[in-house]
């Protein structure tokens, strides 16, 4: 019955939020932007954010649940978003990014080939002939170009690149883009004994798990899944009981809002180690995200609009845009036989490696972070 509410909310949420997509989506034909979809925030069209829409629409096109099934209106808006998205793609295959990355960088096009990618997957399935399949291609095949081409720095975006590569090998069969995702995977992860990634982020570091888990699996490297596993049991102590997560220790703290991510890595791996921990994290991470959905879309803070969480220069659309692949993962793992366990909620747990103790007392309802410079 869990996953039945569950696959039921995330529907609800996911068609509200399409809903909107359509009433930002601009429809003048002599406009730059004309299919895009004009952030109410920030008032730009990005194609990282249209693809990652595009993906949601793609997701609820093809469900018979969802009351976009088979639309016709919502098809000719999808193709109009698709053919901007690919007239926003630059000869050497890479995108602009507004909301969050850099200007034609490899990074920015690999998290939108990320989502494009399921994306293709369903059209190839249910509708394998189309104007719509090549354009997709079309971006994909440019978009490696990019990616095997120019370099990309950041750890958490470089198992993004090697994730995506291997994904487009399984495709299109290029041998070499798994050359290239293994000259990623060479360099050594940037994680430490306690589960702390480099960034010291936990919304990178949900990424960098995301991706890991994906090419643990796509090509048979289970000791991929033991970061994986590093990085949940450390964040197993960052959660606060509104389901916020710690960040002062961030090095990305401008980005850092202290909304939790990674439904999906959670999910699926409370199934992989039969963990209830783990389970009962993802319930959390999903509860928060569709608590704080306010008419299709999700707000940038956790307790309050006039929190401190909440971000400058934020956008709500692009925070919502990828919800679509929330219903993919329920649709893939159902977690409803693992027995929840109950997070940790006293205890004082040193990490030695990260210079960090966390202390929290749940009867007391506080809890605190002592971060060493050392």
């Amino acid at each position: 019955m869990m996953q039945a509410r569950r696959y039921k909310a995330i529907m609800e949420a996911a068609e509200s939020f399409v809903k909107n997509a359509l009433a930002v989506q601009v429809l003048d034909e002599s406009n730059p932007d004309y299919g895009g979809f004009r952030c109410p925030d920030l008032f730009v069209c990005e194609p990282w954010a249209a693809a990652n829409a595009f993906t949601t629409m793609t997701v609820l096109f093809f469900n018979q649940d969802s009351h976009y099934y088979r639309s016709s209106e919502l098809f000719q808006r999808m193709k109009l978003a698709i053919q901007f998205i690919t007239r926003s793609q630059y000869e050497d295959g890479t995108i602009d990014a507004y909301f969050s990355g850099e200007m034609k960088s490899a990074s920015n096009v690999a998290f939108a080939m990320n989502s494009l990618i399921k994306a293709y997957k369903l059209f190839h399935r249910e509708a394998p002939n189309g104007e719509t399949l090549s354009l997709l291609e079309s971006f994909l095949r440019k978009g490696v170009m990019a990616l095997k081409s120019k370099p990309v720095s950041a750890a958490n975006q470089r198992w993004v690149v090697a994730s995506v590569l291997v994904e487009f090998d399984k495709l299109f069969l290029d041998h070499s883009a798994v050359v290239k995702a293994d000259d990623y995977l060479g360099d050594s992860i940037d994680i430490n004994h306690d589960g702390l990634y480099s960034e010291r982020s936990p919304s990178a570091g949900m990424i960098s798990d995301e991706m890991l888990l994906n090419v643990a699996k796509k090509l048979n490297r289970p000791y991929l899944i033991e970061h994986v596993r590093r990085n949940l049991n450390f964040s197993l102590y960052n959660f606060c009981s509104n389901g916020e997560m710690i960040t002062e220790y961030s090095l990305r703290s401008e980005s850092e809002n202290g909304t939790p991510h990674g439904y999906g890595v959670w999910k699926e791996m409370s199934i992989v180690d039969h963990n209830g921990y783990y389970a009962s994290a993802g319930d959390m991470v999903l509860d928060v995200f569709l608590r704080n959905m306010r008419d299709g879309y999700v707000q940038s803070y956790i307790s309050s609009p006039y929190s401190s969480l909440k971000q400058e220069g934020s956008s709500r659309f692009f925070a919502t845009s990828s919800i679509g692949e929330l219903l993919l993962v329920e649709d893939e793992f159902n977690n409803d036989a693992i027995n929840r366990l109950p997070l940790p909620g006293h205890y004082k747990r040193v990490f030695p490696d990260s210079n960090i103790v966390r202390i929290n007392n749940s009867k007391m309802k506080w809890h605190m972070s002592v971060v060493s410079a050392n």
